[in-house]
């Protein structure tokens, strides 16, 4: 800001303004004739003009980009040339552009060395600054090594990455790596088995392949552990309800009640689910984030349905519902 007062007047201001109940701290610098706004000083020239110089904190350090960083080689050559034109720019004046730009000269120097030796890098944490002091406090002693004094710089070159934050403890990923089975010890069988562990065993048929029209088709891949605990679970769990519509059928009053299934095994079977056979066809994949695994099952029924061409009367199917698809 522009100040009409005089120093003294500046100085009870900016004291006023520090005596606040808001824990505020105002600093301030005041010249006669400049001004620093951002990275420009503005400055009155002994003939009135107003002149441009370039403005640095007390506080700035050498940011710019390594010359031996990982970045595309056309992103760090065009660095220098953007720097220099802003010095360009911003100087008004001759005698400080050439000042400015000897400033920026050392700076790209010293960010040019090729500092490639052994780094030290670990995890971020509480001990990290006691670490850097132990290094660099014994440093001396490992370039003495005759075979790491070639490797080394001058002080320890330390990294340190980011260390677990409390979305990591908490958050998990969706990736889960496969076990490699390098000697192929139990490696799945191809067909559908029963799994040895439920009630439905016993109305799983073993087969390896089964024949439709179009020829024959390879069953899942089931064993105890290995298939899909979706379509595992309604496997057993359509099973189960088969065997128990079965059961029920046998205490009805009559047949035009019963679904189709249980109407068959009361009529040819005497309601005995011992005659009962279940074969997996397929199985299905839900995604990481989780999927409309019911809505998904109905649409693979009612493929099934049309390839194996099981409606009424060919079929027990007695109607074909499109509804999962709308």
């Amino acid at each position: 800001m522009i100040w009409n007062g005089g120093e003294t007047s500046l100085t009870r201001f900016m004291q006023e303004l520090n005596n606040n109940t808001f824990n505020l701290r105002f600093t301030y610098t005041g010249h006669a004739n400049k001004i620093d706004f951002l990275d420009i000083t503005l400055y009155v020239a002994e003939d009135g003009s107003i002149e441009m110089d370039l403005f640095r904190k007390e506080t700035s350090v050498n940011s710019l980009l390594h010359a031996y960083s990982a970045h595309n080689y056309s992103v760090i050559k065009a660095i220098p040339v953007g720097q220099f034109l802003r010095n360009r720019w911003v100087c008004s004046m001759e005698a400080r552009f050439e000042r400015q730009s000897a400033i920026l000269t050392e700076q790209f120097k010293a960010r040019a060395d090729n500092e490639s030796g052994v780094r030290f890098i670990s995890t971020s944490n509480f001990h990290w600054g006691r670490i850097q002091k132990i290094l660099n406090k014994h440093w001396s002693i490992l370039q003495t090594d005759s075979v790491l004094a070639s490797q080394l710089t001058k002080s320890p070159l330390m990294i340190q990455g980011r260390g677990k934050n409390l979305k990591d403890n908490l958050v998990r990923s969706h990736y889960v790596a496969k076990n490699k089975n390098f000697f192929n010890v139990g490696s799945p069988r191809q067909g559908c088995f029963p799994c040895g562990s439920c009630v439905a065993c016993s109305n799983i048929l073993r087969c390896g392949t089964f024949k439709t029209s179009d020829g024959n088709r390879e069953f899942i891949s089931c064993n105890t552990n290995i298939c899909d605990i979706l379509y595992h679970i309604e496997l057993k769990v359509r099973t189960r309800e088969h065997v128990r519509d079965i059961l029920a059928a046998k205490e009805a009053t009559g047949l035009s009640s019963l679904k189709t299934l249980p109407r068959h095994f009361r009529t040819y079977h005497g309601s005995k689910p011992s005659g009962l056979k279940v074969r997996g066809i397929d199985k299905i994949h839900g995604g990481i984030r989780g999927d409309n695994i019911a809505k998904i099952l109905a649409q693979r029924e009612c493929k099934w349905i049309v390839i194996l061409d099981t409606l009424a009367t060919k079929g027990l199917i007695e109607k074909l519902s499109f509804d999962p698809f709308l």
